[in-house]
């Protein structure tokens, strides 16, 4: 799989969150991180961030919604 920016959005006004499709030793990953770049169409990545095997995402999804319902009561 070819790395693969999928969105992103912004974190504050100079950060991004990008969430991409990469695969890395031969495992393909959900990579969630942050990007870092004032004013530059060219954006860098930061150690901030997580990357998750493509067969825990719907583990990482259940978990998501825990946490949004314990914000939400």
């Amino acid at each position: 799989m070819a790395d693969k920016l999928i969105t992103k959005m912004e974190k504050n006004s100079q950060e991004e969150i990008h969430f991409s499709l990469q695969e890395y030793r031969g495992t393909d990953l959900i990579d969630i991180r942050v990007y870092y770049g004032a004013g530059s169409s060219k954006r860098t990545p930061t150690k901030k961030g997580i990357s998750i095997p493509l067969n825990r995402l719907g583990e990482f999804m259940a978990n998501l919604a825990k946490v949004k319902k314990a914000i939400n009561g």
